[in-house]
């Protein structure tokens, strides 16, 4: 749907949109910081798709209970449109079931929103995204993440490592 609105006379809108995202994602970063329930993650790792190998990494935290707010990076390779990279950022939120699932506390089971602005050779591309994922922790800081998504440029499967600060 967005992309459709890139393709089509209102051109000069989607930069007016580039600064609005990037306001929005500084305001809420620096306004939710302090409300930190279910602890600040970081996540890295690799993702998979029909673009190619992109590795990623992302930022959340804890904003309200069982909701996280967060940002994130990826960058990959691929063919066709996306030859020489794709850089893409964003923010997110995501809904955690482990109350209401009454799971173990060394897991963690999630679903999520996110807005994505990807840049490329032969253009960019804003993209609403959605997700669902899940994490075991190894110890109390340490665990293994894996998300399914779709709707994003990058949509598809990613694999990684996260730290619970």
């Amino acid at each position: 749907m967005l992309r459709a609105i890139y393709n089509s006379r209102f051109e000069a809108s989607i930069n007016d949109m580039k600064k609005i995202l990037f306001a929005f994602i500084l305001t809420v970063g620096a306004a939710t910081v302090h409300g930190q329930n279910q602890g600040p993650h970081i996540n890295a790792g690799l993702g998979l798709n029909d673009i190619g190998i992109p590795i990623y990494g992302s930022y959340d935290w804890g904003f309200r209970d069982d909701f996280n707010l967060g940002v994130g990076a990826s960058l990959g390779t691929g063919g066709n449109d996306y030859d020489g990279g794709i850089f893409g950022v964003g923010f997110f939120t995501q809904w955690y079931a482990d109350r209401i699932l009454d799971i173990p506390s060394d897991f963690d089971v999630y679903a999520g929103l996110g807005v994505f602005y990807y840049t490329f050779k032969n253009g960019d591309d804003l993209d609403l995204g959605l997700f669902v994922g899940g994490r075991y922790y190894f110890n109390d800081r340490m665990g293994v993440n894996l998300e399914l998504g779709a709707g994003s440029t990058l949509a598809g499967a990613k694999i990684g490592v996260s730290w619970l600060l």
